[in-house]
């Protein structure tokens, strides 16, 4: 029988492999968000891409993250950028006059 002199250090172990298992230290970026001024609906994976749906339209991409900023590509070509802003993830397409941006909460 093996006895652990620190229970304390068994139990922080243990602590960390659950939260490794269960996704609670994955990215928070990961999963689905919905548009809070139109139907788009984008879901990160952990694999690093991402889905968008504006009803019939689908495209998807990779994504990484940068500090606090998420850089969104499209065939390999940086086509937008996702940052946090509180609760709400701040989402912008494209750059100068022809970008569009709008804000998503977690589905």
């Amino acid at each position: 029988m093996i006895f652990y002199k620190k229970p304390t250090t068994f139990f922080t172990v243990l602590l960390i492999a659950a939260c490794l298992f269960s996704g609670c230290l994955s990215d928070p970026i990961i999963g689905s968000w919905s548009g809070t001024e139109t139907e788009t609906i984008i879901i990160f994976d952990s694999a690093k891409t991402y889905q968008v749906e504006i009803g019939l339209f689908k495209t998807s991409g990779e994504w990484e993250k940068s500090g606090d900023v998420y850089a969104l590509y499209y065939d390999g070509i940086r086509v937008g950028t996702a940052e946090f802003e509180g609760n709400k993830l701040h989402v912008e397409f494209g750059s100068g006059l022809l970008s569009v941006s709008e804000n998503f909460v977690k589905q």
